[in-house]
């Protein structure tokens, strides 16, 4: 996802807010010059796959507008993505419905730019 000037007038006073000076630097140092490898979860869609008992109980979910302010609360850099329109992101929520982790598939994010 391209960073726009709208995008980064919501989230830099949101990371000052919360005390995250030290991470807006450390994304903007990334930004322009990088070497960091990154990994991605990836698995073939054909091959049948059992999934594994969870050691809590969780259910995995479409991303719901009502999500974005406990997201953006706990990581402000979420904030465009979020924005975006993107559907695709999914979430796992306990049975109190707190998030525990988020995704967006492979298949629309993973594209690599060298």
């Amino acid at each position: 996802m391209k960073w726009k000037v709208e995008h980064l007038k919501k989230t830099v006073p949101l990371l000052l807010a919360h005390g995250e000076a030290a991470e807006l630097v450390t994304e903007v140092a990334g930004r322009v010059y990088s070497t960091r490898v990154s990994y991605l979860l990836q698995r073939d869609t054909a091959i049948p796959f059992t999934n594994p008992a969870a050691k809590i109980p969780i259910i995995v979910r479409e991303i719901r507008p009502d999500d974005f302010p406990v997201i953006v609360s706990e990581r402000p850099i979420r904030l465009p993505a979020l924005e975006s329109g993107l559907k695709t992101c999914h979430v796992a929520t306990t049975e109190n419905n707190d998030i525990c982790y988020m995704q967006w598939p492979d298949r629309l994010v993973a594209k690599r730019i060298d």
